[in-house]
């Protein structure tokens, strides 16, 4: 696996250009987005985790995981 960091700044149109390291052509890869600046106070926070509760995908995942691991 070939891990490669960059760290950018935000450009005014939000768009960001990726130097992708020497891989084949049509190679599928994942690209994470980390910002620094956590720009959002406690109380935001635990309202996202509050509406996570009632989200249908986060519910889905959670009924997916606890049936992969019914058996453990």
């Amino acid at each position: 696996m070939l891990q490669v960091h960059q760290t950018f700044t935000v450009p005014s149109d939000y768009i960001l250009r990726v130097n992708v390291p020497d891989v084949a052509n049509g190679e599928e890869v994942e690209v994470f987005i980390y910002t620094k600046n956590d720009s959002l106070s406690r109380e935001e926070k635990l309202a996202m985790l509050k509406q996570a509760a009632t989200d249908p995908l986060y519910l889905s995942d959670m009924q997916e995981i606890d049936e992969d691991f019914a058996a453990v």
